[in-house]
């Protein structure tokens, strides 16, 4: 095999899964070594990923198989001995500890060399991967809980907005007091994340759902009965601090069942609820408050989050990699030495990171940039938001509270279509460009940085020129395609990078969008009156756009890099088809498969993440 081409590789750090090389080594170690077929492979080490060359593959498997057409008649009539030029390994000798060999070797003895190159998610022969300890029903029904409860995040934000002056009324406050209860809110959830995302990835995935909806469902009995505005706006605060586990433990939740390559469309639908609830609380929140009072609001998401305990102790397992590994290898201690990187899980228990870790995540050179993409999309979402209501109540246009509510549904429907096609057009530049792990983001960036302006310029000149309400209705579901589509793509490329600390990760982001969110929201309405609402969100329009080019150039800059390095990772062997049809085609020159042919041994080539 190609110098370049190993059979194994060392454990990777805990966010990438890896194969042990246990049983492996004695395989190689027994191996007789004649001369080196192109396919074979005499080396005990593994390499890693980013080593492998895709070029070489391909010429190695084409190699290969104009050898075996040379000494298929050879092959077909030994039983005995070993044709010139091929490797017969001999069968590794099994362990209950150790994880799946990387080399796998065929009990009969056969002196065929097949080569299997292992690109699938499945791992070597025998072995799994831990995403596929779940079936496709158990990951649908989970992405499912995941997505129902996600929406207690912004629908408890926004669900009481309608309500605010008549609890000004009630308590004889400020407006400005009643409207601090908004942004205290999603102060709250921004640094409660900061704890919470961490927790969970130290104590897992179902405590801290369990605990944040018992919590959510007190504080909002609170909220209920509160006396006084100043009691309202503290359990505003618990409440907000409650829910925040909800966002960064259900992205960890769809990183610990989603492999990476299809990670992104999971996101994406996972992220519908996040985005098309601020829609769907005004709406619910106008109604609730116009029927009966502005405590009805309160109530209705205090029976949500009761509603949506049940299935979080009955149907939501655990997924957590170290506590889910843990659980199966005490139930089944084969079953979970056959999945693959179960030494590496097992090895790396998990610890409770600072709060901090999560911002220092967002710091790094390669997150940096597109954080604050994020947050300068949500962020001008929730502006646009907040300020339409207060033009369109108002002349030419006088809607009335639940004519302006259902204004906000034309975002909603941006949400539902272009969260998920956002999902899946990340997981399709990723495969396009495995070697560039921020080539993920890269056609996302594009529509952000060149919808998302467009939009919010369209959107303030129609509110400052009072122009028809579709010319508005039609910037407000471009604004929301923008933001909903970029979302899901960030959450997929964190995670994808974090896998072992997915949780904290996600938190940092679902923090610093919150808290980014909060100040946009506090300041928009002063900056609106103070510049105008045209040029406010001229301003905003300004600085997506700047954000997106610079963020950009720097996914061009590293797909650019890795094309001329001509490196490879492992989604790239995933789609391949050249490689799986030169594997095929071994098959075919040699007859495997057929009546008395001989069954292969097979050496697996093992790329697993």
């Amino acid at each position: 095999m190609n110098s370049r081409l190993q059979t194994e590789r060392p454990c990777q750090p805990p966010q990438h899964d890896c194969c042990s090389s246990s049983s492996s080594s004695s395989t190689a170690g027994s191996t007789q070594q004649p001369d080196q077929h192109p396919l074979s492979s005499s080396s005990s080490h593994r390499q890693p990923v980013a080593q492998l060359d895709y070029a070489a593959l391909q010429q190695a498997a084409s190699a290969a198989r104009a050898d075996s057409k040379r000494k298929s008649a050879a092959a077909a009539a030994s039983t005995t001995s070993t044709p010139a030029g091929l490797e017969t390994p001999t069968t590794p000798k099994s362990s209950s500890t150790s994880s799946c060999s990387s080399v796998t070797g065929s009990q009969q003895g056969s002196k065929v060399v097949d080569v299997v190159i292992n690109v699938s998610a499945k791992g070597p022969l025998g072995c799994k991967s831990i995403f596929q300890l779940y079936s496709n029903r158990q990951r649908a029904l989970i992405l499912a809980i995941v997505s129902l409860a996600s929406v207690l995040v912004p629908l408890s934000d926004t669900v009481y907005l309608p309500a605010l002056q008549p609890i000004q009324q009630e308590f004889a406050t400020s407006q400005q007091l009643v409207a601090s209860s908004v942004a205290v809110y999603m102060f709250a959830v921004g640094l409660a994340a900061l704890c919470l995302g961490p927790a969970s990835d130290r104590f897992g995935r179902r405590i801290v759902y369990l605990l944040s909806t018992l919590a959510f469902i007190a504080t909002s009995l609170g909220c209920i009965f509160a006396p006084s505005i100043g009691l309202l706006v503290a359990f505003r605060a618990l409440q907000g601090a409650a829910v925040a586990g909800y966002g960064a433990t259900g992205s960890a939740i769809i990183a610990d069942v989603y492999a990476p390559h299809e990670r992104g469309a999971a996101m994406g639908i996972s992220t519908i609820p996040m985005l098309v609830g601020p829609i769907l609380g005004p709406i619910l929140g106008g109604a609730l408050s116009q029927a009966f009072t502005w405590r009805s609001t309160f109530i209705a998401i205090a029976m949500y989050a009761g509603v949506v305990i049940l299935p979080l102790l009955v149907l939501l397992p655990e997924t957590q990699h170290y506590r889910r590994l843990r659980k199966l290898q005490q139930a089944d201690p084969a079953a979970a030495a056959a999945v693959q990187g179960c030494e590496c899980i097992l090895g790396s228990p998990p610890v409770f990171k600072a709060p901090y870790y999560p911002l220092q995540v967002l710091a790094e050179g390669g997150v940096a940039l597109h954080a604050i993409v994020a947050l300068l999309s949500f962020g001008s979402m929730f502006c646009s938001l907040t300020e339409m209501p207060l033009f369109l109540a108002v002349a030419p246009y006088n809607l009335s509270p639940a004519l302006t509510g259902l204004c906000y549904m034309a975002m909603g429907v941006a949400g539902i279509i272009a969260s998920p096609l956002g999902g899946r057009t990340s997981d399709a530049a990723a495969a396009t460009h495995p070697a560039a792990p921020l080539a993920r983001l890269m056609y996302n960036t594009a529509i952000s940085g060149l919808l998302l302006p467009c939009s919010l310029l369209l959107f303030g000149w129609a509110l400052h020129f009072k122009l028809h309400l579709a010319v508005i209705l039609v910037a407000q579901f471009c604004i929301g395609a923008a933001a909903c589509a970029y979302t899901p793509s960030l959450f997929g490329y964190l995670t994808a990078m974090k896998q072992q600390g997915a949780a904290a990760a996600a938190a940092g982001l679902h923090s610093t969008m919150f808290l980014a969110s909060a100040v946009l929201v506090l300041v928009a309405s002063a900056a609106a009156s103070a510049m105008g609402v045209g040029a406010f969100f001229s301003l905003l329009a300004g600085l997506n756009l700047l954000s997106a080019a610079v963020a950009g150039q720097q996914i061009y800059r590293q797909v650019a890099s890795s094309r001329e390095a001509g490196s490879s990772m492992l989604p790239k062997l995933q789609q391949s088809s050249a490689v799986a049809d030169d594997v095929a085609d071994l098959h075919e020159d040699r007859g495997i498969g057929k009546a008395g042919s001989p069954a292969p041994v097979v050496l697996v080539v093992d790329v697993c993440k």
